[in-house]
């Protein structure tokens, strides 16, 4: 066919739609569009009935169950004798938080049905009441046997929040140990390790180290607590420095570790960090979340934990030094460290304030959105020795706690030029068995000091023990 005689539609154009008439006027051309109307359906009838009460059966939130339940008589009556059901679970919490039903009654509930299981089960994760955690904490070799045989015929894992403990002072309690996780490991999300057999020589806990890891290729989180140091095995213990990371076995989902040590008898001759070196070539990198003893990681400088913990977002350091030396070494290592994710910083523990102190605080200053200084004691801590230009915002920071004996610190008057930006201050005690009585409430006046200091101050929160009171600007001062 010739192209010349192919018509091609003309499309319309925006002078077709507004045109401007001579005498400057302009004439709007409505276009009519006959499109047929579709019809739509009406789920509510009869015919879909039947389809409602699977659907309303994969509602998971309490909300969104109570907001259906609200919103037409229709649905409570789909719903029928499944609605009691349905509901249930969300009454669980309440009736644990009045301690309307004991723990074992809350195990039971676990057998009624599938959703009922999971809904406990993950409500039980959260909380992780201290009932839960003694019963999944394996002291001696008898608790551990106990276990696998109360649990012999289970089909799933006996593990209830996927969480596990582990005390082994003994070679025998270590080997049921891995008896029993040779069995359920691969089910655990969370483990505490504690080791100190074998006359704690370092090369059997290193050995049985890695054949735990082995046995939990799921955990996320990690806790493991070395025994004393002993003098006599020094050789061992620096031998590990030549360990590679490549020795560990892949956990791949691990992303938060903590590192402790049991007793220090003497700080001059602590665990060295050779036993824990191979541990953060291993898996440093795919942290988020560290904590450690602070004298661990004597043996680095700056540049291994830049290079080693590139990904953190939060790292707490347990600080319980002798000597201001320490806190001195420790903080000015800390002063220099590369982190440029993170997002939470701790300083546990009976903290020194120095200058190294200062210019670790600052060193993180840019990103930092949650502080935590159990001590602010600054009698090593001179304000005059800071230079004005040095004292710069915290621009992200939005949460700091700190030990609810530190009301009248002198360095409240230099956190009010740092952290202008801070949302929630939260006083704790955090150490009760340092002091004979832990302070009341501090009064009106010296709250509503805390909301002129920090002008975007939305919650001074007050934590005694369970006790925990809440403060909000001109509200409830």
């Amino acid at each position: 066919m010739d192209s010349k005689s192919i018509k091609i539609p003309r499309m319309e154009t925006d002078e077709d739609v507004h045109s401007t008439s001579r005498n400057g006027e302009i004439r709007q051309l409505s276009v009519e569009q006959h499109c047929p109307e579709k019809e739509e359906t009406n789920y509510f009838t009869q015919k879909f009935l039947h389809v409602w009460p699977e659907i309303l059966d994969s509602l998971r939130d309490e909300k969104d169950i109570v907001s259906v339940l609200n919103a037409s008589p229709l649905f409570s009556d789909v719903w029928g004798k499944r609605k009691a059901a349905a509901l249930f679970p969300f009454v669980i919490p309440l009736l644990v938080k009045t301690n309307y039903m004991k723990s074992q009654d809350t195990l039971v509930f676990r057998y009624l049905n599938k959703r009922t299981k999971l809904f406990v089960d993950d409500f039980l994760t959260k909380t992780r009441p201290s009932w839960l955690l003694t019963s999944f904490s394996f002291l001696n070799h008898d608790t551990i046997l106990n276990f696998m045989k109360h649990f012999q015929k289970a089909t799933t894992s006996p593990f209830i929040s996927n969480y596990c403990s582990i005390i082994a002072e003994d070679s025998e309690t270590f080997d049921r140990a891995v008896d029993m996780l040779t069995e359920y490991g691969d089910s655990l999300q969370k483990l505490e390790l504690e080791m100190s057999f074998n006359e704690n020589r370092p090369s059997p806990l290193m050995e049985g180290l890695v054949e735990v890891l082995e046995l939990v290729p799921n955990i996320h989180f990690f806790q493991l607590e070395l025994p004393g140091y002993d003098a006599e095995f020094e050789d061992e213990w620096y031998s590990f420095r030549r360990r590679p990371g490549t020795s560990f076995p892949q956990l791949n989902a691990l992303t938060e570790l903590k590192l402790q040590v049991r007793e220090i008898a003497d700080y001059e001759n602590s665990p060295p960090g050779s036993f824990i070196e191979p541990i953060l070539k291993a898996y440093g990198n795919q942290l988020t979340k560290f904590n450690c003893d602070g004298f661990l990681l004597q043996d680095f400088d700056s540049q291994f934990f830049s290079e080693t913990l590139s990904n953190l977002i939060s790292f707490w350091i347990y600080e319980d030094y002798p000597e201001i030396d320490h806190f001195i070494l420790a903080h000015e290592k800390l002063s220099h460290v590369e982190w440029p994710k993170l997002e939470s910083l701790g300083l546990v523990g009976n903290t020194l304030h120095t200058k190294e102190t200062f210019d670790t605080l600052n060193n993180f200053r840019t990103d930092l959105k949650e502080l935590r200084l159990d001590s602010l004691d600054d009698q090593h801590f001179d304000l005059n020795d800071i230079d004005p230009v040095d004292v710069l915002p915290f621009i992200n920071l939005k949460s700091l706690t700190v030990n609810m004996f530190e009301v009248n610190s002198s360095l409240w008057h230099t956190f009010r030029n740092q952290f202008t930006n801070l949302e929630v201050l939260r006083f704790e005690s955090i150490d009760e068995l340092r002091y004979d009585e832990t302070p009341s409430v501090p009064e009106m006046k010296v709250r509503k000091r805390f909301f002129t200091i920090f002008p975007k101050l939305c919650k001074l929160i007050w934590v005694n023990g369970k006790n925990e009171s809440v403060y909000k600007r001109d509200i409830t001062l």
